[in-house]
């Protein structure tokens, strides 16, 4: 069961680190929340803002899909459903960002350790200042005009996780599909225009020339150019 034990911080360094730090005194399913994180973080190094009033946390799962591609499309399409609660209409941009009318409202982190896997979540509830991500990052204030309190956001992506424990990688990958931001959108990838065709289930993209297509993995492409689109 997710969320059975949830601990929650008043800051932290980043969640994940504290998961990592005390793997062996968790539970699967325990999942730890913060107010604040000091140094949160989220693909590729890349900082995440981190305020208090906006939702940070991570859930320790043991690892029982063979792909961790698969533990990206769980933990997206879950918060996809989620945001709906609150009358969001979100996307996922390929792998793990949350997008709402092309801005960022959420991200996924996606670390293994041992034999298990923890799934960071950073999501903008209060945010309404951005500095330089203006035009490529929003919140749930600005795009409904509410505050909500960010573990409202929480409690319901627990109950959207605990309903669908049972999925299987192929319900998640169709899933996946379904709520996809990217598929479809034109690109330039190495000076060349290119259309993004499939998501393959191993987490690959399929992108298409002319007359030919390549596949390229999540750490080779970064489709900054879909933001704001």
């Amino acid at each position: 069961m997710i969320g059975k034990d949830i601990l929650f911080f008043n800051s932290l360094t980043s969640t994940n680190e504290y998961v990592k730090k005390h793997l062996d005194e968790l539970d699967a399913g325990t999942i730890v929340t913060a107010k604040q994180q000091i140094s949160g973080k989220g693909r590729r190094g890349r900082t995440w803002i981190s305020n208090q009033g906006n939702l940070f946390f991570s859930l320790l799962l043991e690892k029982d899909y063979e792909s961790n591609f698969s533990y990206v499309m769980r933990a997206s399409t879950v918060l996809v459903r989620s945001l709906a609660e609150f009358g969001l209409d979100a996307k996922i941009k390929y792998p793990n960002d949350i997008m709402v009318r092309g801005r960022k409202i959420a991200g996924i982190l996606i670390e293994a350790k041992a034999d298990h896997i923890i799934i960071g979540v950073g999501v903008n509830v209060k945010e309404e200042k951005f500095e330089t991500l203006e035009k490529k990052a929003t919140s749930i204030k600005i795009e409904t005009g509410h505050i909500f309190d960010p573990l409202d956001i929480l409690y319901a992506f627990v109950k959207s996780c605990n309903e669908k424990l049972d999925d299987t990688e192929e319900q998640l990958y169709q899933k996946y599909l379904i709520h996809s931001y990217v598929i479809g959108k034109e690109i330039n990838y190495k000076g060349q225009k290119a259309t993004i065709t499939k998501i393959t289930r191993k987490g690959l993209l399929q992108i298409s020339f002319d007359d030919t297509f390549r596949l390229v993995s999540m750490d080779d492409i970064t489709l900054e150019e879909l933001y704001y689109d």
